[in-house]
């Protein structure tokens, strides 16, 4: 009885220390089974947001800008929501506006390759050089063969191939730290990303185009991202209309989903409270007295 006692005042506290112990491994994982779950999530939503992207871009020559604005609606769901049409309606600004910035989301046409307008291309009315789209079940002979330069043939050639790499934002606290810190040192090709507390999620889609691709898109689409921030902080000026970019120069509330399509002027001061009409047919009927608040 006596040596009990002993051995009951010897193991006072033990198990508190064993709590101090184990809980920061218990958190850590149970941290990290969050992330991982948003991060698969994540995968999902940008698998179907590329698909999306590419068929737009297939009716649309391939160009660059209508495929950003496609993926950047496509993504709302990363920015959460509540199923109202308000919520619905911010989730898809802030995505759309985060899409717009090539360092953050990269889009890139795999296929068809330059070297296949060296076999294939024609000039269009507007001096274009193109890959033709018109009757190809019909051709024969040595149009049916593949080309020298690419070694694709004519129909291998509007087969669009896209390539999407959007910065999926860690926001589970501690673990998103970790995982930059731990990525950066592995995966130095994507630093930009990691420094940002995001990780580069790639997708890609390919479909059969539906319009004739453009070469500019392709060549477009090919250059380096840029290395930061400042490289694009023009993007954002509404008075800039020399720009080729993802954000055009419109009113605000001039699109046809009362979103507008000049990005910049999300973060305006007058745009705050405004008002803008939604009329469009994704969200059945307008809300209210067919205003919605932007």
């Amino acid at each position: 009885m006596w040596i009990k006692k002993r051995i009951a005042k010897f193991q006072k506290g033990a198990s508190l220390t064993e709590m101090v112990v184990v809980s920061p491994v218990l958190l850590l994982f149970g941290l990290s089974t969050v992330q991982a779950g948003l991060i698969y999530h994540g995968k999902t939503t940008v698998n179907y947001a590329t698909f999306e992207a590419a068929r737009s871009g297939a009716v649309n020559h391939g160009q660059v800008s209508v495929m950003r604005k496609e993926l950047g609606i496509r993504l709302a769901p990363l920015e959460g929501g509540d199923g109202s049409t308000e919520r619905a309606a911010s989730a898809i600004a802030q995505s759309v506006l985060k899409t717009a910035n090539p360092v953050n989301t990269r889009i890139k046409i795999i296929s068809p390759s330059i070297e296949a307008f060296e076999d294939w291309k024609i000039t269009d009315d507007e001096g274009r050089e193109v890959i033709p789209n018109s009757h190809l079940r019909h051709i024969h002979g040595e149009m049916a063969g593949a080309g020298s330069a690419s070694g694709m043939t004519l129909r291998d050639a509007n087969l669009l191939k896209v390539e999407v790499t959007h910065g999926f934002e860690l926001k589970v606290p501690l673990v998103n730290r970790l995982v930059s810190a731990v990525m950066v040192e592995l995966d130095e090709a994507n630093v930009t990303f990691y420094e940002q507390n995001m990780l580069p999620i790639k997708s890609v889609a390919t479909v059969r185009m539906q319009s004739e691709l453009w070469k500019d898109e392709v060549l477009a689409s090919n250059q380096p991202p840029p290395e930061s921030e400042s490289t694009i902080a023009s993007l954002t000026d509404p008075n800039d209309t020399t720009l080729s970019s993802p954000v055009e120069q419109s009113p605000v509330c001039s699109s046809n989903n009362g979103l507008g399509t000049n990005l910049s002027v999300i973060d305006t001061e007058s745009y705050e409270g405004g008002q803008c009409a939604v009329t469009d047919i994704a969200y059945a009927s307008p809300v209210g007295s067919g205003a919605h608040e932007c």
